[in-house]
């Protein structure tokens, strides 16, 4: 079996977290399998080039060794199995999850596929955070400019339209790590603020959530 995720487990520990789950349920079937790790990386390498890249190593390494089941953590990783034309990847059944946006069409992809979409809900924190908060005016949204963090922002970009009436948004995304900390120094009062994600600052600068002394 090969499961293949969107930023590993040392970017990201909600990968890891699914990576132990499927491990863990493995370890008590009945049956020996085999299983085998891959990631894309995004908050590495998230250009088009090493995309490709990969792709091309996933078929040199595997189609030799055909996997019976291939797992795909992630929007990016589900992605990139659908646009490959490879026999073995559309030849083996596919469980996605952690998939983010619409249901995959199965009639025009060719795979073989099912599994379990992942659904953002910004307004809800959002919610919960105006009934801890009632006075709230300001709306902080702090995020990164990596891929994974555009995703992020645009999701809830959208959730907050139905608000800008009631609450005041400044998005801080493109800024570096210093002057993203020197601007929330120094907010207004009744300020809230809604953190997305940031595996990257503007001025490249990567952030990995495993590297901490404290969780997340």
């Amino acid at each position: 079996m090969l499961i293949i995720n969107d930023l590993g487990v040392v970017s990201s520990p909600g990968f890891a977290e699914i990576d132990q789950a499927i491990s863990s349920a493995l370890q008590k079937s009945p049956y020996q399998i085999e299983m085998y790790d891959e990631s894309l990386q995004l908050t590495s390498f998230p250009d088009e080039k090493s995309r490709r890249a990969f792709h091309d190593s996933l078929i040199r390494k595997y189609s030799g060794r055909k996997p019976d089941l291939i797992i795909a953590a992630g929007s990016e990783s589900f992605e990139l199995l659908a646009a490959s034309h490879e026999a073995f990847i559309r030849e083996t059944p596919i469980i996605f999850c952690e998939l983010l946006g619409e249901s995959p069409d199965k009639s025009n992809s060719g795979l073989h596929f099912t599994g379990v979409m992942s659904k953002l809900q910004p307004e809800q924190t959002l919610k919960a955070a105006l009934q801890l908060l009632p006075g709230t005016k300001h709306d902080v949204v702090v995020g990164g400019t990596g891929k994974f963090d555009e995703v992020w922002e645009r999701v809830a970009k959208q959730a907050f339209q139905k608000y800008e009436s009631k609450l005041e948004f400044t998005y801080l995304t493109d800024l570096t790590m210093s002057a993203l900390l020197e601007r929330l120094r120094n907010l207004p009062a009744n300020t809230i603020v809604y953190h997305t994600s940031i595996a990257q600052d503007a001025e490249g600068e990567r952030f990995i959530g495993s590297a901490q002394s404290i969780p997340l």
